[in-house]
């Protein structure tokens, strides 16, 4: 059986790419570039679920941290969107470094009720 655990498999390495390329507007691409692929993470996390019967509404502590991150993540998209269009973003650096920051942290607890739910569906 395919762990759902696995999705987050390079998550920290995506995450720190997105820090290390804040304010860095000849760096926004690689930014954009990882905040995409944590949200593929979210997306493959989505399906695995799909794949076992589970949508994302069934876990209410899923679909909170689910639909807390899609704010941020959009938020960080048009941030580095506008950087590399050399355009002045909506917000600063400092408020997408705190979108970025609450992005791992709750990426982190998504990460645990999957390995929670992981171990359930082992027994």
């Amino acid at each position: 059986m395919e762990k759902l655990e696995a999705v987050f498999i390079d998550i920290s390495y995506d995450i720190e790419k997105m820090f290390e390329n804040i304010g860095k507007s000849d760096r926004a691409q690689l930014g954009l570039m990882h905040v995409k692929l944590v949200k593929e993470v979210m997306d493959k996390l989505k399906e695995s679920l799909q794949k076992r019967g589970i949508e994302i509404d069934a876990y209410d502590s899923i679909k909170y941290s689910y639909t807390l991150l899609e704010y941020p993540i959009t938020e960080l998209k048009l941030y580095f969107d506008r950087l590399i269009a050399k355009k002045e973003p909506r917000i600063n650096d400092k408020t997408a470094y705190i979108f970025a920051y609450f992005i791992r942290e709750q990426l982190s607890e998504l990460q645990e009720i999957a390995k929670e739910i992981d171990d359930e569906y082992s027994i």
